[in-house]
């Protein structure tokens, strides 16, 4: 795509690209992702709806190049545009995030068992104290049965750790890969919308963008307005207002394996009292944190990371982490495969079918 012709010298400096070989899930998928591939993911994280036309301009090439490139990879079943919907228009419940011990030879069984829940949004196996990790959003006035009478009825758990998410400080939609130059980032980047501090009710219209938007983030204006019965002129306005208010923001979803990151961690850390969030603000650099939540339980804070391989988890440990004086303990669960993220279910790379949760009414 004639990148490098496209950018100053003293731009083209940027981290180590996230190659991804026949031997990775994306090769299992039948999509081997080069260099310009990786290029575009990155510019569609920052903005999801951008046009390819303009991707091509910051990237070098065309348009029509970006765009075949894109639709390769949502073929193949890698790649996928989903909206990601306010969690006040799905439950008034808090996020649970539980550690389920299994018997050892349930393990796989029970993670298909939690995968099929409709409030868990997201599942894997893994290798620590816990077989077995979810994160789930129990309807409103729910949160009591799922822990105690519903989660523990799944035919094969022996116990369950669980931990009450109170903060978000950092959403995994919000980690992008660490590729394009600062100037590229600087022309992608858009400020995200303040969700207002009374929820409102959503009008039939409206309900009718969330629930095509959630599905495919991209879908264009006319797309639609067709939809929905009404001018496009309308349907701009009205999406627009969903994505200002933060009722709905795009994303790209891939997995972290189709980027080059086959390791991936779940870590639990215990705090000195107070200093919490210089911890969590000390995660949050670290370039593979993807998500930083402040829980009650047995935990101060949990957090996701994803890593080239075991030997830059080890010296995450060592370097980063042991550095933060104010971690009293860390317990670190090494993801083995991931069923179950953002509502969608995972085999390897490949994305499954969205089953998203009903919308309040």
């Amino acid at each position: 795509m004639g990148r490098a012709a496209r950018r100053p010298a003293a731009e083209a400096a940027r981290p180590a690209p996230a190659r991804t070989d026949p031997g990775s899930a994306a090769g299992v998928a039948g999509v081997d992702l080069d260099e310009v591939d990786l290029d575009v993911i990155a510019a569609l994280q920052l903005d999801p709806r951008a046009p390819f036309d303009r991707i091509a301009d910051l990237l070098g090439g065309s348009g029509r190049t970006v765009a075949r490139r894109v639709e390769r990879m949502v073929d193949a079943g890698i790649l996928r545009f989903v909206g990601e919907v306010h969690r006040s228009l799905l439950s008034e419940g808090s996020r649970v995030h539980s550690f389920v011990r299994t018997e050892p030879q349930r393990i796989n069984d029970v993670a298909a068992a939690l995968t099929e829940m409709p409030e868990v949004a997201f599942c894997c196996t893994t290798a620590g104290r816990a077989s077995v990790y979810c994160t789930a959003v129990p309807a409103g006035g729910a949160r009591a049965d799922f822990l105690t009478r519903r989660l523990p009825a799944v035919p094969g758990i022996l116990a369950t750790r669980s931990e009450i998410e109170l903060r978000v400080l950092r959403k995994a939609s919000s980690w992008r890969l660490p590729r394009l130059t600062p100037a590229q980032r600087r022309e992608l980047t858009r400020p995200e919308g303040e969700f207002a501090l009374r929820p409102r009710p959503l009008s039939e219209e409206e309900r009718g963008a969330v629930e095509l938007l959630r599905a495919d983030s991209r879908l264009a204006f006319a797309d639609l307005a067709r939809a929905l019965g009404m001018t496009q002129p309308r349907a701009r306005r009205l999406v627009l207002g969903l994505f200002e208010e933060g009722l709905v923001r795009p994303r790209v979803d891939i997995e972290p394996s189709a980027l080059g990151y086959r390791t991936e961690a779940i870590i639990s850390l215990n705090t000195r009292f107070g200093r919490t969030a210089a911890v969590a603000d000390a995660l949050a650099r670290y370039e593979g944190t993807r998500y930083v939540a402040r829980v009650a339980g047995t935990a101060s804070l949990l957090c996701q990371v994803v890593f080239r391989d075991e030997t830059a988890l080890a010296d995450f440990m060592d370097g980063q982490l042991s550095g933060v004086d104010e971690v009293v303990q860390a317990e670190v669960s090494v993801i083995l495969d991931v069923t179950k993220r953002l509502w969608i279910p995972r085999h390897g790379a490949l994305l499954g079918e969205p089953r998203f949760p009903d919308l309040l009414a």
